[in-house]
């Protein structure tokens, strides 16, 4: 346990030192622009298979889970899905082909933050993007991807609802240790993509679990905060858009400070590997 401990300190002291806050603010600033083109598309597919109205209350549940269900309401609502689904099949196309641009942004921020935990220059892994069309591709399926899974999970949520009624745990905590099982994978498998060499599987089950609880603590804490806090009212009608701009601050940092005890404790088992290797090559030389 105060193994556990340490390690988290000097992750989130390199959380700190690598600007941990401000790229989180960054991924933050993105995300919001990204959630609703991310969304669009997600809504668009969904609706093919469970009806417009069906697909909308979908993407509110699934939102209901991170914000409170009357924001979540809200920004479905913002998002105007009817108005994309009216316009010419060009329009769309157009409209489209934009959108998954700048959602693939916020892919971009993520690279960019998981290898500075990692200690790698910034400047270096943001001239990749602007230099490799490989890259910038990669980004743009990301952003496909991710609006694919919101998809599925909004088509499984709702074909799977009438049978987790009658489960003695209850449909909102079943959709809440599902949300924080997926970004727990996530995290993980992003992590593992990105990085420019293969991390241990030790840092990746340690910053997995790490992930999956500081998604389930954060959610209890947060809608705490947020039944307790007079930011609504202070905002108005934008309230919506700042709770979930605070909700994904909070969740990038989790995950950028999840990526910093990776780092740690993949620069542990090194710095273990060379000193073993250095003292079986004294040995060596002493036996000769």
């Amino acid at each position: 346990m105060k193994d556990t401990a340490k390690l988290f300190f000097r992750g989130v002291r390199r959380w700190l030192q690598h600007d941990g806050p401000g790229l989180s603010a960054a991924v933050s600033f993105y995300a919001v622009f990204a959630m609703a083109p991310l969304l669009v598309f997600a809504v668009l597919l969904a609706s093919k298979a469970l009806g417009p109205e069906q697909a909308r209350a979908s993407a509110v549940n699934w939102l209901a889970d991170m914000v409170p269900f009357e924001m979540a309401e809200s920004l479905v609502s913002i998002i105007q899905v009817k108005l994309l689904a009216g316009g010419a099949w060009w329009a769309n196309l157009i409209s489209g082909l934009v959108m998954i641009w700048a959602a693939s942004l916020i892919f971009v921020r993520l690279v960019i933050g998981t290898r500075a935990m990692a200690g790698e220059s910034i400047e270096e892994t943001r001239s990749e993007f602007h230099r490799s069309l490989i890259s910038r591709g990669i980004a743009i399926l990301f952003a496909i991807a991710v609006g694919l899974l919101i998809c599925v999970v909004f088509v499984a949520s709702s074909l799977l609802t009438p049978l987790m009624d009658h489960l003695p745990v209850g449909t909102k905590t079943l959709v809440s240790v599902a949300n924080a099982f997926l970004l727990m994978v996530g995290g993980v498998i992003l992590m593992q993509i990105v990085s420019s060499h293969r991390l241990p599987k030790r840092a990746l089950l340690v910053t997995g679990g790490f992930l999956f609880l500081a998604f389930i603590l954060g959610r209890l804490l947060f809608q705490a905060y947020i039944n307790h806090s007079a930011i609504t009212s202070a905002y108005g009608v934008a309230s919506s858009l700042v709770v979930f701009l605070i909700w994904i601050y909070y969740m990038a940092c989790g995950y950028f400070i999840g990526a910093a005890v990776c780092s740690e404790i993949e620069s542990e088992a090194r710095t273990k590997r060379d000193g073993d290797g250095e003292e079986g090559g004294r040995r060596r030389i002493i036996s000769a």
